[in-house]
């Protein structure tokens, strides 16, 4: 079954499609879905062609929360291909879809057009073959069920922990990528090694949820920083459990308390294994994370 989230994304050819007019002189239908809001619809395909142009109708106006640019949004959602077979459902696996409003790497009619509707909303979206860049067009149904505005430069909040000898050194100013130095003697550990360094007061993360968080990654050997979002303007999304990050991640901040901040020490069959991350990181480096959990979204805990 296709990822949904992949189908929210712009392929790289729907900036140089053009459009242009059904040149086969075939019916033009529209998707007939069925049911309430938060509950999974039924969606029918009529016999007919899907036009050629990306479209987005309103079938259901909510009268929740105004969505505004740069809002996090949970949305459950169905996708449904234009031949009637399924293209994955949120609503059966429980793990809504949580993107960005405005941003520039969703379709533009998802991403700017989630924008000033009210959660409550139920939209349908229909993609044309040469956008997905597939044999046939895609129909996306989306209920617009939560929306939250999280601040980029937030920070982990809780109670200090302070962690046992014999780990890295991560030492964190304020809205700066974190200095990590490797104490002299200190070796690097063959398992995966998770310390909170703060303890939030927030819910647990799960498995499938998507995670806003402010990162610093070095590397073990000699503390130099590879990556930090404070480099990139801020904190990051990205779903965890599910195989979109390292597996380190995935195992190490599934269980962790929003607010927190953790310390994670990952060998390298953890990180990024014999392959590396060229040119930044080497085959076989064994890594060291400071990684703040803003919020945690969707998921069973949407």
């Amino acid at each position: 079954m296709r990822r949904l989230a992949a189908l929210l994304l712009v392929p790289a050819l729907a900036f140089t499609a053009v459009a242009c007019g059904d040149d086969d002189g075939g019916k033009t239908v529209k998707p007939v879905v069925t049911g309430a809001f938060g509950q999974k619809p039924d969606i029918k395909i009529p016999k007919g062609k899907s036009g050629d142009k990306t479209t987005s109708t309103i079938l259901i106006e909510g009268t929740g929360d105004v969505i505004k640019k740069d809002d996090y949004v949970v949305a459950d959602t169905v996708g449904k291909n234009w031949d009637g077979t399924d293209a994955g459902n949120s609503y059966d696996t429980k793990t809504p879809e949580v993107f960005q409003a405005g941003s520039q790497e969703l379709l533009k009619e998802i991403g700017q057009g989630i924008i000033g509707k009210k959660v409550g909303t139920r939209m349908l979206v229909v993609v044309p073959a040469k956008v997905t860049q597939e044999k046939q067009a895609v129909v996306l149904m989306l209920d617009l069920k939560a929306t939250k505005t999280i601040d980029a430069k937030a920070e982990a909040k809780g109670t200090a922990v302070t962690p046992p000898a014999g780990l890295p050194v991560a030492k964190v100013e304020s809205g700066k990528a974190a200095e990590i130095t490797i104490p002299p003697g200190t070796a690097a550990p063959t398992k995966l090694t998770v310390q909170p360094l703060i303890e939030g007061t927030g819910p647990v993360v799960q498995k499938g949820q998507t995670l806003v968080a402010q990162y610093t990654g070095a590397l073990f050997d000699k503390g130099t920083k590879f990556d930090s979002s404070w480099d990139h303007g801020g904190a990051t999304a990205f779903k965890i459990g599910v195989g979109q990050v390292v597996p380190g991640w995935d195992e190490g901040l599934v269980g962790q308390k929003v607010g927190s901040r953790v310390l994670l020490v990952l060998p390298a069959d953890k990180g990024y294994g014999a392959e590396g991350k060229p040119p930044t990181i080497p085959a076989n480096s064994t890594l060291v994370f400071v990684v703040d959990i803003v919020d945690a979204l969707g998921g069973t805990a949407a």
